[in-house]
């Protein structure tokens, strides 16, 4: 149950499919890290110069965003993130300023502030948890660039 509220643990991967750039990361709630990443790209501010020129030059559906890894431990994420960037080629780390071994950073937050209105539209939606949503995103998403 725990594990439910904080979001899905574990490792991501988004990937520039015109270049074959990936880029991996590692988080408490994968869900909304990928939101995040989503967010910062599309005001053109990321974090990581790399990722955001790319993201730059080919647009949103030039990018496939995917969960490589899950796991129950926080304390795993940094031996796992080394280990997925080792074995995808041309890949790097998401976050050049991240580091996963400090706890500030894999700090639990207790939930988004929303208003009860939002709520409601959301239940309504029944697309269920956050990580059920970003999932039914993520697939949505990939079946829009599999038909252009």
């Amino acid at each position: 149950m725990e594990n439910a509220r904080r979001g899905l643990i574990g490792i991501y991967g988004i990937k520039c499919d015109a270049t074959s750039k990936s880029f991996v990361g590692g988080s408490v709630s994968i869900a909304n890290k990928i939101l995040k990443h989503i967010a910062s790209l599309n005001k053109g501010v990321h974090e990581n110069v790399s990722l955001q020129s790319e993201w730059n030059v080919f647009g949103p559906t030039a990018f496939s965003f995917s969960i490589l890894e899950l796991t129950s431990n926080k304390y795993h994420l940094s031996s796992h993130l080394r280990s997925w960037v080792s074995k995808i080629p041309n890949c790097e780390i998401i976050d050049d300023n991240a580091n996963i071994n400090d706890k500030r950073t894999l700090r639990i937050k207790t939930g988004i502030g929303v208003n009860a209105d939002v709520k409601k539209n959301l239940k309504s939606l029944q697309l269920g948890t956050m990580d059920e949503s970003i999932h039914h995103l993520i697939e949505f998403y990939n079946t829009i660039r599999a038909h252009e």
